[in-house]
This record gives C-alpha cells, sequence and structure tokens, in this order.
C-alpha cells in the first residue's frame, strides 16, 4: 500500500503544480527567484537593487571618476507557509492515475493559488511610488494611457503589465476599441474570447484577487521638520506632529519635490520619521526646506476603490523555495514549476487508521522598485 500511495503521490504532485500554474496569474507576471534548496520558514532571500548612472563630459587625459553603484538590498522573508489539508477517496485516487485531476484537488490548489496573488498584489496597491490616476466613473481607454505616462515618466518604457478587477474589465470589454475586430484588427478573437490583449504597451490581465477596496489615511496637515540637506533619494522624511493620520499606501505629494510619493508605513501622532518610496526626486545635494507641506496626493481620500494596477515586471521580487523532505513516517514529495518559479509539496500521513493529504507552500515577496507600480482608483 505505500508503494501505491507513494506512485499517486508523485503523479499527483505533478497533476497540481499544472493546476496550480494555471490559477496563480500574478507569478507569471513578476519576478520570480528559484532555487531548488530546501529552505525553512523566515529564510531570507537578499536582492539588490542598483543605483541610476548618468553620463558625464569627456576631457582628453583627465581620468573620470567612477559612479558609486553600491546597491540597495531588499531582504524577501519566506515568511508565508501556507496549507490545505484534504482526503482523497480510493476513486479519486484512481482519477490522478489515470491521468485526470480530481475536483478537490483542484480546488486545493486553487485556495492556494489564490491566496499567492491576494498577497502579491496587496503588497504592490501598498507601493505605488510612480503615481496614481483617477478614472472617476467609468474606465476608459484614456486610463491606460494615463497609467503609461505615469510609467514612462520614471523610466519605465517596456515589459509593461497592467491587472485590472473584473469590474474594470468588464467596462474596458463594453469598449469597441478593445472588441471591434476592425478596430482591433485579431479576426474576432477579443469578442469571442473576452480577451483584453495588448493595447498602449500594456498586456492587460484580469483578477479577481485584485485589491478594490481601500482605505486611506485621514491625514489634514503635515510638515517636513527641516531644514533636510543632501536629501536627493531619501526614502525617510522627518515631520513634525501630524494632524490625522498616513496610512501604507497612501499616494502623497511633497512640495518642492515633482511627482507623488507612497508611504510604506502607518504613521500618527508625534513628530517623528515618515517612510516613503521612492527616493525623493531631486538633485543629491538638495536642501528639503523646513515645513514643506506634505498632503495626500488629490482625489486619494476619497480613492476607496482601486481600479487598475499597473507594473514592470521587475517592480517585485517573488522567491518560493521546497519545504524540507525529513519528516519520518510519512510520505513526501515536492516539485518546483520553471515557469512560475512556484515550488510545492504533498504530504501524505496516516492517523489513526485515516489518511491526510496535505499541499503546503513556502514563499514570500516584496517590492523592490516603488517607482515601476501605478494604480489608477476611484
Amino acid at each position: 500500500m505505500s508503494n501505491d500511495l507513494a506512485a499517486v503521490a508523485e503523479v499527483a504532485i505533478l497533476t497540481a503544480m499544472a493546476a496550480l500554474r494555471n490559477n496563480a496569474v500574478t507569478p507569471r507576471l513578476i519576478r520570480t527567484d528559484m532555487d531548488g534548496a530546501p529552505a525553512e520558514q523566515n529564510a531570507t532571500i537578499r536582492i539588490p537593487i542598483f543605483n541610476n548612472l548618468s553620463t558625464s563630459d569627456v576631457t582628453p587625459g583627465v581620468a573620470p571618476t567612477n559612479q558609486d553603484v553600491k546597491p540597495r538590498g531588499v531582504d524577501i522573508v519566506l515568511s508565508q507557509w501556507k496549507e490545505v489539508p484534504f482526503t482523497l477517496t480510493e476513486r479519486e485516487m484512481a482519477e490522478i492515475m489515470s491521468g485526470r485531476i480530481p475536483e478537490v484537488l483542484e480546488r486545493a490548489t486553487k485556495a492556494l493559488a489564490d491566496t499567492i496573488d491576494i498577497f502579491c498584489l496587496t503588497k504592490m496597491v501598498k507601493r505605488a511610488g510612480a503615481g496614481a490616476f483617477d478614472v472617476g466613473a467609468g474606465a476608459a481607454a484614456s486610463s491606460l494611457i494615463q497609467l503609461r505616462k505615469l510609467l514612462l515618466d520614471q523610466g519605465v518604457n517596456r515589459d509593461l503589465r497592467v491587472i485590472h478587477t473584473t469590474q474594470t474589465e468588464a467596462e474596458l470589454l463594453a469598449l469597441t476599441l478593445f472588441t471591434d475586430a476592425s478596430q482591433v484588427g485579431d479576426a474576432g478573437t477579443a469578442l469571442r474570447e473576452g480577451s483584453l490583449g495588448r493595447k498602449y504597451g500594456f498586456d492587460n490581465f484580469v483578477n479577481q484577487n485584485l485589491l478594490n477596496g481601500f482605505t486611506p489615511g485621514t491625514v489634514s496637515a503635515a510638515q517636513v521638520n527641516g531644514p533636510v540637506t543632501n536629501a536627493g533619494g531619501l526614502r525617510t522624511i522627518p515631520i513634525d506632529t501630524v494632524t490625522g493620520t498616513f496610512k501604507e499606501g497612501d499616494v502623497i505629494t511633497i512640495a518642492t519635490c515633482p511627482g507623488t510619493y507612497v508611504v510604506t508605513a502607518d504613521y500618527s501622532g508625534a513628530a517623528g520619521n515618515l517612510l516613503i518610496g521612492p527616493g525623493l526626486r531631486i538633485a543629491n545635494t538638495a536642501t528639503l526646506a523646513d515645513n514643506s507641506a506634505i498632503a495626500l496626493f488629490t482625489g486619494w481620500s476619497a480613492g476607496t476603490v482601486i481600479r487598475s494596477l499597473a507594473f514592470h515586471q521587475d517592480a517585485f521580487a517573488f522567491g518560493s523555495r521546497p519545504l524540507m523532505m525529513n519528516a519520518p513516517g510519512v510520505i513526501m514529495t515536492s516539485t518546483t514549476d520553471p515557469v512560475t518559479g512556484l515550488s510545492m509539496r504533498l504530504t501524505v500521513s496516516y492517523f489513526r487508521k485515516a489518511l491526510s493529504w496535505s499541499l503546503d507552500m513556502l514563499y514570500g515577496g516584496e517590492v523592490v522598485e516603488e517607482e515601476r507600480i501605478a494604480v489608477a482608483f476611484t
């Protein structure tokens, strides 16, 4: 019986991984760190983020000054260890061996896929450092154009992806621009399949797990506690006592600094440090004046519904690792998907005259460059 179960488990893990790949939308669109070495919960993966470089005039006979490319490290902590326990009947095990996926196994993998999507999307929504755009009532093609501009302004001009909520997709599909074969030039594929396809340089996707509810901060007055010298690239801003609150994910403006920024940690109360991303877009030697106003982006206080999330694939780094395989008295098998980078383990154990099956995964992720993410909201 043990050998039979081991054979079922080997087939089941491959079947489950195929289903996981089909259901996990977000890991296919972001940067993934794949490694076959087993790891434990809270292990850390270090991701280097290098500084931008600039050109300089050439002076013959004068040695150039090398620029500092020292990377800013971002840690991915494998903090997420998720499990879906279930049971399989003898009939369902027979289905697995005949090449079919039983519904219970498919639902187990979908539960894991949804959990991963929510984890990644929630983190990205709360790091929209390229900016935010209020689409108003109803989505339109102009919202994609505006999102594109926000990313292009940050030098992000390739590998653009956008994920829409189901409501936004429904509104876009109602536009002939997206489905009329005479305009799309796809022989009617968009209309038949309900696919937004590629528009304005974006690969368009829909994900029901995209966070569409957001509770912004209530700040009505906040100022820089300065002056702050050599403030270019600064991600920690000293501020005076705040009236109201900043919430992680709030899109803000800072007087005399171009563009918008995103708050990366909740803040309220007395004077202290406000954490933001990306770093201040001013010259490295510039001074951030005392009492410079910090405010919520126009309309953000009413921005309780996220409609679309636009990003470059390298904005978010996701890591998944195989789990240990050394538990005695149980059958364990695992696999790593070369497409998504997801690693999953299947465990079969026998307890009190009953078989217990379990799919589990170890993963983590973090935004590495906020300036490569933008959101549309209402």
